[in-house]
């Protein structure tokens, strides 16, 4: 067996062992909870667990894109390209915090859109439902880029310009 090999064979060990260390915990057996709190020491397990923007977004990204796998991965993608965008290179944690409310805020505006879109063909009568959520879920849109954009700007160095004649 290669390097490469074994280390596949533990890491789908370990995936293993998370995952019926979780499916106890979703039953509500306590015992478990040494376990994954020791198991929670890994930042990537406590992010993919406990972060619950990203976990909005996976429900609302499977919701719109109704089992197409194809769409379900172009979304992720253009939010994962939107998150890094707006980061930029150095982002503090309250600008990581507005960034993925933005990236959340715009999904669900369009999601909100689409659903409109399709609801429009068989239901019209619903428009002014979708109307009023597309409204809301835009106003907080908005809210959030301007929350972001007020922090960046407070954010920033004051510089003084001294502009004296010799």
């Amino acid at each position: 067996m290669t390097q490469d090999q074994a280390d596949a064979a533990a890491a789908e060990k370990k995936a293993d062992w998370i995952e019926e260390m979780l499916e106890r915990a979703r039953q509500g057996d306590r015992s478990v909870l040494p376990a994954i709190r020791e198991a929670l020491e890994s930042p990537d397990l406590t992010e993919a667990l406990g972060n619950l923007a990203r976990r909005v977004q996976a429900a609302l990204v499977e919701s719109a894109a109704g089992g197409n796998l194809a769409m379900s991965e172009a979304m992720n993608k253009k939010l994962d390209g939107m998150r890094a965008e707006l980061s930029g290179p150095d982002p503090t944690p309250v600008e990581r915090q507005l960034v993925e409310r933005v990236v959340v805020c715009w999904l669900v505006v369009h999601e909100a859109e689409l659903r409109a879109a399709l609801a429009a063909k068989v239901a019209p009568e619903q428009g002014p439902y979708w109307e009023k959520r597309i409204d809301r879920a835009h106003k907080r849109h908005l809210s959030a880029i301007k929350m972001l954009a007020t922090v960046r700007k407070l954010a920033l160095p004051a510089v003084r310009v001294n502009v004296a004649r010799k």
